[in-house]
Formats: structure tokens, sequence, C-alpha cells
């Protein structure tokens, strides 16, 4: 449901956008950190906080951060062409 909302934010912002350059063939549309936050906006309820070392089932786990676990740098931009 959430995702939903999050999708239909974008699909709002960029609605306008893409009929403004319906007579162009390439635009490019560049989504920064601060725009992804405004736009996905998670409010968990209490119920379902984390809680280290165990599952859903309250069974124990494995620590998630592993030695050796990769970690992605996250740009501080997103760029992507957009052909119509």
């Amino acid at each position: 449901m959430i995702r939903n909302a999050g999708f239909t934010s974008v699909l709002a912002v960029l609605a306008p956008l893409l009929a403004a350059q319906a007579d162009a063939q390439e635009s490019r549309i560049v989504v920064s950190e601060e725009d992804c936050r405004r736009l996905v906006r998670h409010s968990p309820s209490a119920d379902v906080e984390y809680k280290p070392g165990v599952d859903v089932r309250r069974k124990s786990v494995a620590p998630a951060d592993l030695p050796g676990s990769a970690s992605i740098k996250i740009p501080d931009k997103f760029e992507f062409d957009i052909t119509l």
C-alpha cells in the first residue's frame, strides 16, 4: 500500500514534466536523495519494530551484519533517460 502511494506520488510529480516535454524526443529526469525522502515516507506500526537476533516467529537467527558483508554506496542523485 505504501509503495503504491510512493509510486503514485512519483507519477504525480513526473506527469506535468512529461506532458510539457511530449514533443521532445528525449528527456532527462534527476531524482535526488531528498526527493526520494519526500516521496516515500514509511510509518511502521509498533508491533513490527526490529528486534535483533529474532525472526517474526520469535526464533533465534544469526546477526545481519556478518563480517565481510558488502555495502552499497548510494549516489547523491539518481539520473535516468526517458525516451518518448
